[in-house]
């Protein structure tokens, strides 16, 4: 029997009640919120619990929100908050709205440096620059998540102080002296190194999620050791450089360090950099982060739904053809060195014409004029047109444009939030340390931006010195969609293909409330022998049974 409690009393809902139920896979929809409006009669009992709401003469206001249940058998299906739109004498009209203590409207109203990250308090300046460097006297397997909450690499950045400064150590971050290479800070106070902690993602992200009250069940991070050496950047120095507050190296406070962003857009950036997905429980209070490429290649056993079919069909939904992809990653344009790439990238991409099929569809003069950019889908490369009017396949282009990435025949760009700090080239730097050219002033403005910190050995050191450098890739991983072990070939193509070559499939089935409860978008299912991933769930609860439910699925190898 359908139910709805409110205030732990039970309302009337009368016979024909009707209650349309919506369950959206979050790898094909963008999170939201859940509303579910309905309409039940005005019984004594229900004006009782409800306070005669429906009285104009009354005191109470209506626009009072009452916390609820709805259960089918005594099985809570879903908490939320009750509002009213329409309260007479003979029935109320009403729609359950989901609870503030849901993650989703969690996620929005609060902020990422709202959370204890780890805070300390060494007592002096000396002391907390030698426990930052206790952590590198260390073996360099203890120098990551989950040992350390935080890391202090060195990384190049020639644009800090306003006007530049002529002393080399002062031009990085965490700059490390011969011969044991540790950080200092200037006896003079007025000439200080640079030093910042940057907090690991996982710690970061881990916090977060208990701190909302979840459990988080994570397949994406524990997926490679070397994510486990990737950190958030900031440029907030703790040699009291902030302009806003005193902050010296006797503090390390992390919560300083986060991005100025809400927990949403923090989720959405992860979510959309690694192509992974928050499958969320809010009656559970459960998270499990998946990458999609693991759901199209398969988690867990594949749940048979034979049982109950009613009909199947091909349908094409409410969207268009997917013939390829268009990434585009948002560079942190105030970063004067991340301009340098943006540059190149923006120049190629004004000659940028629509893909060809094949080499030969390469069109020819004079419907190319020197400087078109077309991708040719056959081989996947990028050819320019010169000057002598010809097509010259040009690497540069994929080297350089690190802001876009295609794959197939291309449409509209796809927005990719988060991006790295970047190895030197176009400047000249090195080519295993990050580059990055924020201003001091510019600290609360940074875009949440990650990279690795990793150890590099001291060239000619003898016994061996490691030191930890910021760096846009490892030997598993490169942190941007082109290059050897880049981000799309690890984290995007299965996806990618399975878009490219899914079938839209409508199935109506009878369910149980149980198959109801524990349905599982990251599990794939088989129907007459053809396996699918669940798009959709739409169904109607009566007051004594569940309609059979209509599914739009897609069909997965």
């Amino acid at each position: 029997m359908l139910s709805l409690r409110v205030n732990n009393s039970v309302l009337d809902l009368g016979d024909t009640i009707s209650i349309s139920w919506e369950l959206r896979s979050p790898m094909f929809f963008d999170a939201g919120s859940r509303s579910y409006p309905f309409q039940f009669p005005s019984t004594l009992n229900n004006r009782k619990i409800l306070g005669f709401r429906h009285r104009i003469e009354g005191t109470n206001s209506i626009w009072d929100e009452l916390p609820c249940a709805i259960a089918f058998n005594n099985i809570d299906l879903f908490h939320g908050i009750l509002r009213f739109t329409i309260a007479n004498k003979d029935h109320y009209e009403a729609v359950v709205y989901q609870r503030e203590g849901d993650l989703n409207y969690m996620a929005q109203k609060m902020m990422l440096s709202d959370f204890n990250y780890g805070g300390f308090d060494y007592g002096t300046d000396v002391l907390g620059l030698g426990v930052a460097n206790g952590i590198y006297a260390q073996d360099p397997s203890l120098w990551y998540y989950p040992n350390q909450k935080m890391a202090w690499p060195m990384i190049a950045n020639e644009n800090y102080f306003d006007p530049p400064v002529e002393d080399e150590e002062r031009k990085y971050y965490n700059y490390r002296t011969p011969p044991s290479y540790p950080m200092l800070r200037h006896v003079d106070p007025a000439k200080p190194y640079i030093n910042i902690p940057m907090v690991f993602l996982r710690h970061a992200f881990s916090t977060v999620i208990t701190g909302l009250g979840y459990s988080l069940n994570d397949l994406l991070f524990t997926s490679h050791a070397d994510l486990n050496k990737l950190i958030i950047y900031n440029s907030l120095s703790n040699n009291n450089l902030c302009q806003e507050f005193s902050y010296t190296m006797k503090n390390c406070y992390l919560n300083l360090h986060m991005p100025r962003i809400t927990v949403a857009d923090f989720f959405c950036d992860i979510e959309k950099y690694f192509n992974a997905r928050m499958f969320v429980q809010d009656l559970e209070k459960s998270i499990t982060m998946v990458p999609l490429d693991k759901i199209v290649d398969g988690i867990g056993d594949v749940i048979n739904f034979d049982r109950g079919l009613i009909s199947r069909s091909i349908e094409l939904f409410d969207q268009d053809p997917i013939t390829g992809f268009q990434y585009a990653m948002d560079l942190d344009t105030a970063d004067s060195h991340l301009k340098l790439w943006t540059d190149q990238s923006e120049y190629f991409n004004k000659w940028m014409k629509p893909p060809v099929d094949l080499i030969s569809a390469l069109p020819v003069w004079p419907y190319s004029i020197p400087g078109d950019v077309r991708y040719v889908v056959e081989n996947g490369k990028f050819y320019r047109f010169l000057l002598d009017k010809t097509w010259y396949q040009d690497p540069a282009i994929a080297e350089v444009d690190i802001a876009h990435y295609y794959y197939k025949k291309y449409g509209d760009a796809i927005s990719i939030p988060l991006s790295s700090l970047k190895c030197a080239y176009p400047a000249l730097g090195s080519y295993v340390m990050t580059d990055c050219g924020n201003q001091q002033k510019d600290w609360a403005d940074i875009k949440f931006r990650i990279l690795f910190v990793d150890q590099f050995i001291v060239p000619g050191s003898s016994p061996i010195k490691y030191i930890p450098l910021g760096t846009d890739h490892t030997s598993n991983f490169t942190l941007w969609m082109q290059g050897t072990n880049n981000m799309f070939d690890k984290f995007f193509k299965k996806t990618c293909d399975f878009y490219l070559s899914t079938k839209p499939v409508k199935v109506q089935r009878i369910m149980t409330l149980e198959e109801i409860k524990g349905i599982d978008f990251t599990r794939k299912y088989m129907m007459d022998s053809v396996k699918y991933l669940l798009r959709r769930v739409q169904l109607t609860f009566k007051k004594d049974r569940i309609s059979p439910a209509v599914m739009e699925c897609q069909t997965v190898n």
